[in-house]
């Protein structure tokens, strides 16, 4: 992996990085950030394929897009 690839993964990780116990080895604390960022990457995924073009308008509603501003 390059490292603007390493980088952009660390950064994700870290952001699940919020309370370690104290019992936690560091490499269990990444392994579990990592998971967590993981398991939300997989449902952000799930989220995107199932959304349909008038679930895609409506919600853009909610922000004033310019495709939305199209659609009406």
């Amino acid at each position: 992996m390059d490292r603007y690839a390493a980088e952009n993964a660390r950064e994700k990780i870290a952001g699940y990085m919020i309370s370690k116990h104290p019992s936690e080895s560091p490499d269990a604390y990444f392994e579990r950030a990592k998971d967590e960022c993981l398991k939300h990457m997989r449902i952000d995924i799930e989220n995107v394929a199932a959304m349909d073009f008038a679930q895609f308008i409506a919600a853009a509603k909610h922000k004033n897009t310019a495709l939305a501003a199209e659609a009406d």
